[in-house]
């Protein structure tokens, strides 16, 4: 957490007022994801990269209900010291933080211009929502996680994608050589950002998409074994959902997710050149739609009388055999979090219990949170947090600190919350928090209201 003052993208000036712009107020291809520059980026994507719209149909909206207390004055601990979490929020590069106790919004709060329609990149968030849509599709008897993914990408057969399964993908188990260390420009994962368009193409050899850079890809160990975390796992997969469903991407997570939970704006994903969609993370949403989203995986997957999300998707996320945990602990990161931590479905799974559940998060901190008994009385709360990835203010023992020598993930990273923990986020970037109960005070934002009151109860 910085102790400096943080300017917003407005004060800045990036992007501001009429071109042509100065260099240190324009954002660009080769910039956005870099402080100060991301202030503006996150909240503008479809500005710079193409994007698919993820629609969220002519239903009905699953409305939040209010319940807005004063949450300002709450300690949160950070560094070591307690802060009121509006200096924490103001120190973290916060754009927006959403707060859900007993289904009820207690705290909505925007900042740095952004607005409760503004789309927010949530990067790999998406590999959740990606989860999510892969369970539907495994429901419905499209997909099952046992199925060898040339079955589905046939033109992959005689390639390093041969014995890989759609397991392996889920669980970030296939032997793929694949350098994810953002720190290094040279690192296969910031290459294949200039096939997705989301850096300049300096590459001129590379493949037009991303469904040719598959093929180039080679194996550093077989298939099924140990843990590593690579997002390329996740953009195949989502090529397998498109063949298994005859559907793009886009198109899957608004007919099987974003209408269903009761979205109440459209979501965005990145494209490449040929509108392949970054699923890894490339979505983008509205924080209230990421709370419905969080609230939906709160609940065992359920909205209302209907099974969004199989309930047997979420037993299997939270459900881990001997071999899954042994595969996370062969992984050479494991020693960053506790035993009996594991990798499934395109979930970290780390604070182990009976009333666990999924947990997603982002390198800029984007993700639902939830918060426990231990944390002042309260159960089932949730946090939504929306923050810009920035190279400060991340505690020494954070095990994805910015200055991580073996990378600097974009990835899901934080605990599941069985009932009875106190979780409070860290990761890849500053911001992110579970603040604990406070009382009841006068309502500092008008939150929409909703008239069906929804019980926290799964």
């Amino acid at each position: 957490m910085t102790r400096e003052k943080i300017p917003t993208a407005a004060q800045l000036g990036l992007m501001a007022g009429p071109p042509p712009f100065p260099a240190e107020r324009l954002v660009t291809l080769a910039n956005w994801q870099e402080p100060p520059f991301n202030r503006w980026a996150f909240q503008h994507i479809g500005e710079l990269i193409p994007t698919a719209r993820i629609a969220r149909g002519d239903g009905p909206v699953l409305r939040l209900a209010k319940d807005v207390r004063d949450l300002s004055t709450t300690p949160i601990h950070a560094d070591g010291r307690p802060v009121p979490l509006a200096t924490f929020l103001e120190r973290t590069y916060t754009d927006g933080i959403i707060v859900l106790h007993g289904g009820r919004v207690v705290m909505e709060s925007y900042f740095n211009g952004m607005s409760a329609r503004t789309r927010h990149l949530l990067m790999s968030v998406s590999k959740s929502v990606t989860s999510a849509v892969s369970g539907r599709l495994v429901g419905r008897g499209l997909l099952t996680p046992d199925d060898p993914v040339t079955a589905h990408l046939p033109e992959l057969a005689g390639t390093s994608w041969d014995g890989c399964t759609v397991r392996h993908l889920l669980d970030m188990r296939a032997g793929t050589r694949f350098d994810e260390d953002y720190t290094n420009l040279g690192a296969d994962v910031r290459v294949y950002e200039q096939i997705y368009l989301w850096r300049p193409r300096v590459n001129l050899d590379l493949p037009a998409d991303i469904t040719a850079y598959y093929a180039t890809l080679e194996n550093e160990r077989p298939h099924g074994g140990r843990f590593d975390y690579r997002s390329i796992l996740t953009d195949l997969l989502a090529w397998v959902m498109e063949r298994a469903a005859g559907a793009r991407f886009a198109d899957l997570v608004a007919n099987e997710l974003w209408g269903p939970m009761g979205a109440e704006a459209d979501a965005e994903v990145t494209v490449d050149g040929h509108g392949n969609a970054m699923a890894d993370g490339g979505i983008s949403c509205t924080l209230r739609d990421l709370a419905r989203f969080g609230l939906l995986l709160l609940r065992g997957g359920r909205r209302g009388s209907e099974q969004v999300i199989p309930r047997a998707w979420i037993q299997d996320t939270l459900t881990a055999d001997p071999e899954t945990v042994a595969a996370f602990a062969a992984a050479p990161d494991a020693v960053e979090f506790p035993a009996g931590a594991y990798y499934r479905n395109q979930f970290w799974v780390v604070d182990r219990g009976r009333s666990a559940r999924p947990d997603p998060r982002g390198i800029g901190h984007q993700r639902p949170d939830r918060v426990g008994p231990r944390s002042g009385g309260c159960r089932h709360r949730q946090v939504l947090h929306m923050a810009r990835c920035l190279d400060a203010g991340v505690r020494r023992d954070d095990p994805n600190r910015p200055d991580r020598p073996r990378r600097a993930r974009r990835g899901l990273t934080g605990p599941v919350a069985p009932d009875g923990s106190h979780v409070v986020s860290r990761g890849g970037a500053p911001g992110i928090t579970g603040a604990p109960a406070a009382r009841a005070a006068p309502r500092r934002k008008e939150v929409e209201r909703d008239e069906r009151p929804l019980s926290a109860d799964a």
